[in-house]
């Protein structure tokens, strides 16, 4: 329609974007949605935040869905610094930061839009009420010249007829499309309603081909009395279901359904009253209406929905469904009552799904009414998660009511936790677990706390200390079987990359020997974690892959939380030891989520793993995570050293400075020398970068260090071929790490090969096996395989390049290749950066025309 293109200018306006401003009802959040496509299909990265009554007094609570969580216990600046690098970070040119109903939207996330329109990368589009007052930060991006308003008035005569003809399907008789302009004012919203209450009514019908008015709709109605009109029409089922609606806003259609009959929630539905949500929640259609229908339904009526919806729930309070929980414990608390264990479960029921707004709420209320330690310990959970200034008070008050063993360990765990994760001090945390060890009676819950104690041990000693500590649990004999299999992982994480490859192989080969079913998310991978880097350490990449997709694969976490990160990262360390680009990996797609985490450790593995993709993409944007990971606050654990430097050596390798990152890898080398694992992985990264004389003496002292350390011996074997060009050896190196399952590795000696062979045929014959061995790898880039020049796409990603070169949008790219929308947006952002290109006409071109930058 005419009126959602006239704005097609949001590409590129002359201020930092605009503000839609106009009453209730009259388009504003169909005209954002319309522009937000529009900017999609313009290569613009797209954030969404909506302002609401129950958020307005969150710090970021309109962008809670695009934020999750701020990190720990900062002030307000470096809140707005994270948030700014969290939405930033998307890799795309340009930005579109969409708020709706902006009046409702708390001072942070206004002071955030404030900041973020200051910046040339980043385009607001920002709509609010009218009639409504207005905060301060709403009022200033206005007063700034920081956005353009555009008032948005009713439609005129032809846009009336033309939406109201879409939405029949079907051209209108003139007089009635006179009569609906006249009622509707032009207000699209009266629009919907008139002409729904038209056909309810049979008052509107088509005839002769033409839609056509039989009888008047109304004298100039409001919308207060359309609806009305239309709620009188309801059958008693109907009318009961659509109080429901108003009294919660957000009723599970199971329940509404049992309560109201499905026929009558199904009507609903049909007739556009209510609409269920992509949670199974059952709202009104339009926001305005339920602020209307509350308004005029009577307080009594309201008062016995309420009643008879509360009464319901309570009566199955044990077996009630989440959504169901978290609504009782609402009701209960709107009546002015806090039953402690209904409030309880709905703390836990909210956690479940990382709402830490509903979690306080409830956690306090139950807390309030005389509950003991649960939700106590269900509230410190998520300040801990969330970061809240009052953590420490709130840790503090649990440590206080913790009695048990049980509760003793939990209290402890948190503690932990924050100590290490949040204020980088794990020496805190080891105090704690050792002094609330001299508390605990139970020897099994002791050795989990001690585990856990060994694993903080990591960050404050060194993989040594880890091994150590670990060691001496494993010894005592008093661990039952799960915890002796994460102890003995934990010591083969510590093995591995200490060196100590046939202490590593011991552990793993006991791991496999003791399988055990059902074990956590946390056990499993640590178990998993230790075995894997003791195959990959000893130099048997392919089993560690195995393992890894194996782990991966027994758990599924839900996107977006921490757990779901931690499989990410850990699947993604081993693909970069493996040499391996992440490209189109699903995992990766996970740890990008990572920053959005109020995690330091889980924040630094993806701003490494950024710049490790980066690097084998030969993408600029790589410099700008390394300079981001330089700036930001270091991780305590050593292991996230080793990752680092490995990804630094790539990054500097990829700027075109190859002797830098010869000399670089060298001198880690030296300086995480007690890491003796990733030593040698530095080692061999100099050989393989111009330095292969002087890593040889150092690898063969490595590999005749420990017995079983396979890896190392070939790493040596590798520095010398590539020292000495010998045709022999270079093929038998590039077999070993082929069979190994290390395919850079493989086809940077299979490039080599190519450069000394005596004949073309022999040469070309090295060329393909390395391009076969680069395709396994992701296709990464590496000064040694530069002149196979690859191609620069992933096949996903060349198929979304495709289909947007035919004009589809994200959201029809998506439905075709069966992904996310946000899927698409990575695919194509990470293709305009491979290609060289900034925009959809310009990635048209190249893809039609075949042609590589």
């Amino acid at each position: 329609m005419r009126r959602w293109t006239s704005l097609v200018s949001v590409r590129t306006p002359e201020s930092g974007g605009f503000l839609l401003t106009g009453p209730p009802g009259v388009g504003k959040t169909r005209l954002l949605e319309e522009l937000c496509d529009i900017a999609g299909s313009g290569g613009l990265a797209l954030v969404r935040g909506t302002g609401r009554q129950g958020t307005a007094e969150v710090p970021l609570g309109a962008l809670l869905d695009a934020l999750h969580s701020p990190p720990h216990g900062v002030d307000s600046a470096s809140v707005l610094w994270w948030a700014t690098n969290v939405l930033t970070h998307s890799q795309h040119d340009r930005l579109l930061l969409a708020l709706d109903d902006a009046h409702l939207c708390d001072p942070m996330s206004l002071a955030l839009a404030h900041h973020l329109a200051t910046t040339r990368s980043v385009v607001l589009l920002v709509t609010c009420r009218s009639t409504e007052a207005w905060p301060t930060g709403l009022t200033r991006l206005r007063h700034d010249a920081l956005v353009e308003e555009k008032r948005i008035g009713p439609l005129d005569p032809g846009q009336t007829t033309e939406l109201a003809e879409a939405m029949l399907g079907g051209s209108l008789h003139r007089d009635s499309a006179r009569e609906l302009r006249r009622l509707s004012a032009g207000f699209p919203l009266m629009v919907r309603e008139l002409i729904r209450s038209g056909c309810e009514s049979e008052r509107l019908q088509p005839r002769d081909g033409l839609w056509e008015l039989n009888a008047p709709l109304a004298d100039d109605p409001s919308l207060e009395t359309l609806l009305d009109e239309r709620m009188s029409r309801l059958t008693d089922a109907q009318r009961d279901a659509i109080d429901l609606v108003t009294v919660a806003d957000g009723v599970p259609v199971d329940l509404a359904s049992r309560l109201c009959g499905k026929q009558a929630v199904a009507l609903l539905e049909e007739h556009g009253m209510a609409l269920a949500d992509e949670n199974a929640l059952l709202r009104w259609s339009h926001p305005l209406l339920g602020e209307l229908a509350a308004r005029h339904t009577p307080v009594a009526r309201l008062s016995a929905a309420r009643s008879r919806l509360l009464g319901t729930l309570l009566e199955r309070r044990e077996t009630l469904s989440p959504p169901e929980l978290l609504l009782a414990a609402a009701l209960e608390l709107d009546d002015g009552n806090a039953n402690p264990s209904l409030q309880t479960r709905a703390a836990s029921a909210a956690l479940a799904i990382q709402d830490h707004v509903r979690v306080r709420r409830h956690a306090r209320a139950a807390i309030s009414a005389g509950a003991g330690v649960e939700p106590r310990r269900l509230l410190a959970e998520s300040s801990v998660a969330v970061g809240d200034e009052d953590t420490d008070a709130v840790l503090a008050d649990l440590g206080t009511r913790a009695a048990s063993d049980e509760e003793l360990v939990e209290w402890a765990r948190l503690m932990a936790l924050w100590a290490v994760r949040a204020k980088g001090d794990p020496a805190a945390a080891q105090r704690t677990i050792a002094e609330t060890c001299s508390r605990i009676r139970v020897p099994e819950l002791r050795d989990h706390l001690l585990l856990w104690g060994a694993l903080s041990m990591h960050a404050n000693l060194g993989m040594e200390g880890l091994a150590a500590s670990t060691r001496d649990l494993i010894e005592r004999g008093s661990l039952q079987l799960d915890a002796e299999v994460t102890a003995r992982g934990q010591l083969a994480m510590g093995a591995a990359f200490t060196g100590d490859i046939a202490e590593a192989l011991e552990q793993a080969e006991w791991i496999t020997a003791h399988p055990l079913g059902g074990r956590s998310f946390v056990d499993d991978t640590f178990s998993a974690f230790g075995s894997g880097l003791a195959q990959l350490f000893a130099g048997d990449a392919g089993a560690a892959h195995k393992l890894v997709v194996e782990t991966c694969e027994r758990h599924s976490p839900a996107p977006g939380t921490e757990d779901a990160v931690g499989h990410a990262t850990f699947a993604l360390q081993f693909e970069l030891f493996r040499g391996h680009r992440f490209g189109e990996s699903t995992w990766y797609d996970s740890v990008e989520q990572a920053d959005a985490l109020p995690s330091l450790h889980y924040a630094t593995i993806l701003r490494i793993c950024s710049t490790w993709s980066g690097a084998l993409s030969r993408n600029p944007e790589a410099k700008v995570h390394w300079d981001e990971l330089q700036a930001s606050p270091r991780d305590a654990w050593v292991s996230m050293a080793g990752i680092e430097a490995i990804a630094g050596v790539a990054l500097a390798a990829s700027l075109g400075d190859v002797r830098a990152a010869a000399d670089r890898a060298i001198e880690l080398a030296t300086e995480l020398a007690e890491a003796r694992g990733i030593a040698a992985w530095l080692l061999h990264d100099a050989a393989r970068h111009g330095r292969a004389e002087e890593a040889i003496g150092p690898l063969r002292d490595l590999a005749s260090s420990t017995n079983r350390w396979w890896l190392a011996h070939l790493f040596a074997a590798s520095a010398e071929a590539m020292a000495s060009s010998d045709h022999e050896a270079l093929c038998g190196v590039a077999g070993s790490f082929r069979l190994r399952g290390f395919d850079l590795f493989a086809a940077e000696v299979e490039t080599m090969l190519a450069e000394v062979a005596t004949s073309p045929p022999e040469a070309a014959a090295a060329r393909a096996r390395a391009r076969v061995d680069l395709e396994h790898a992701g296709n990464p880039w590496t000064p040694l395989v530069a002149a196979l020049a690859p191609d620069p796409l992933t096949p996903r990603q060349r198929e979304a390049c495709i289909l947007a070169a035919e004009g589809l949008s994200n959201r029809e790219i998506a439905e075709r290749m069966i992904v996310s929308v946000r899927t698409v947006e990575n695919q194509l952002q990470r293709s305009y950066q491979a290609l060289g290109v900034h925009d959809r006409k310009r990635l048209a071109e190249v893809i039609r025309s075949g042609s590589q930058p």
